[in-house]
């Protein structure tokens, strides 16, 4: 297995297989085994020798039954059912049949063992139910007790068709969970020569253990939008959950809704007043003189035009804020980024 250290928290991991040929003209089948884990979305990739050609890849699941030790009493009692015990209370030990384990929280001893209750090595036709709180021991008087319990565990694997003259054949994906730092050490010798000596630091948190084949640690780092979105072809979920992980990494980027518009510009043009002000009274004076009476205008330009404008961008930016902010669905988020004196000009007093 080799390995590609970037700094960022990413590595590139390839494995090789090695594939046997096809038959003459006909089509292969190969399992490379257990799927890679945590990949991400849109980095897994095969590549194989020219003279293989890879037909196709999909993942596999199987269910298989592996034995479980028995960790606690209940665990114990339900690996049981059907057979006979002894169970030991407070008050004495009590002989019956298994019938069922209940109650839905029986590892915390809050269940309840329905037992048939034996008299003599026969039925007494009395079921009793104990709380497994009670229970301090159990033991097997049937010869039949055990200690396991079966347990289905589902395994994938990632099966590959292809067809040619097989050989090397080499899974790539890219995951977190890795990082390196370098440390230098410069040496001056008594001549004119120094030696400059590196060493590189990997960080693993992952489950990838053991032995690389190649290590090599790249100055850089790749351009993830979405590395935190697990590859689709690895990943079990649904087609809902997988769009709404897409959303989320690349919330407030991309797609724009065109109703921002009629909210965002009025807010830059608006911001554009304070400056161009002393510009434009000058202009404007003359021409409304004939519209608003002398008398009016230096109150309407000097006065009530400072103290509307604010309270005309504060309420614009309320609204852009509800239509634009972080609590909004990521497709109709947009970041608008306000100038300084307009984000300035709010109102202290209605903010």
């Amino acid at each position: 297995m080799n390995l590609q250290v970037f700094k960022n928290g990413y590595a590139l991991v390839s494995k090789t297989y090695n594939l046997p040929p096809s038959q003459e003209g006909g089509k292969a089948t190969f399992s490379l085994g257990e799927p890679p884990k945590h990949a991400c979305h849109g980095t897994v990739w095969l590549t194989a020798s020219n003279e293989t050609t890879v037909l196709g890849m999909r993942a596999e699941s199987s269910t298989t039954t592996e034995a479980v030790l028995c960790t606690s009493v209940p665990s114990l009692l339900r690996a049981n059912k059907g057979s006979m015990v002894s169970v030991k209370l407070q008050g004495g030990w009590v002989d019956g049949k298994v019938i069922d384990v209940s109650g839905g929280l029986e590892e915390l001893g809050l269940g309840l063992l329905s037992l048939a209750c034996m008299e003599d090595g026969t039925s007494s036709g009395k079921v009793m139910a104990i709380p497994l709180q009670d229970i301090m021991r159990v033991n097997g008087t049937d010869g039949q007790f055990k200690l396991s319990t079966d347990e289905k565990k589902v395994q994938k694997a990632v099966i590959v068709d292809y067809k040619g003259a097989g050989g090397a054949a080499s899974l790539v994906h890219l995951r977190g969970g890795f990082c390196w730092a370098p440390s230098y050490h410069w040496q001056l010798h008594d001549t004119d020569k120094a030696t400059l000596s590196g060493n590189a630091t990997i960080m693993n948190e992952s489950e990838e253990g053991g032995v690389f084949d190649k290590l090599q640690c790249v100055v850089g780092a790749p351009n993830m939008k979405f590395g935190r979105v697990g590859d689709p072809f690895l990943v079990s979920g649904s087609i809902e959950q997988f769009l709404h992980e897409l959303s989320i990494e690349g919330s407030g980027q991309g797609y724009q809704p065109n109703f921002v518009l009629p909210i965002v510009l009025p807010i830059v043009l608006l911001s554009l007043l304070p400056p161009l002000l002393p510009i434009l009274l000058p202009i404007l004076q003359p021409i409304a003189v004939h519209i608003v009476l002398p008398s009016v205008l230096p109150i309407l330009l000097h006065i009530l035009l400072p103290l509307l404008l604010p309270v005309v961008l504060h309420i614009l930016l309320r609204i852009r804020d509800a239509m634009c902010g972080p609590d909004r669905p990521s497709a109709m988020r947009c970041p608008v980024l306000a100038p300084p004196f307009l984000v300035a000009m709010r109102c202290p007093v209605l903010t």
